[in-house]
């Protein structure tokens, strides 16, 4: 059960771990498809996505794993790996 105070980490659309409901791992993010020649092209589209969608931090390493806090029921590291196991395998 998530406590209600931290239930803005995942739901509240200004929290860098927001995640819309239309992000889920079988959808195509971009619609340039990565070739192994056309990385230029392919890397400015995801970055450009992933920034609009604010999940560049978890890539780039901006946004880094926040410390696990004692007596929370919900943590934002809880958070922050979902959000990373997300983009991890989105073109699994």
């Amino acid at each position: 059960m998530v406590m209600e105070g931290r239930r803005d980490l995942l739901y509240n659309h200004f929290s860098l771990y927001c995640l819309n409901p239309s992000e889920r791992l079988e959808m195509l993010i971009i619609a340039v498809i990565f070739d192994g020649k056309n990385y230029d092209c392919w890397g400015s589209a995801i970055r450009t996505t992933l920034k609009e969608k604010k999940k560049l931090g978890i890539i780039d390493g901006t946004l880094a794993r926040p410390a696990e806090k004692e007596n929370e029921e919900f943590l934002e590291t809880n958070a922050w790996d979902m959000l990373n196991y997300m983009l991890l395998y989105l073109d699994s």
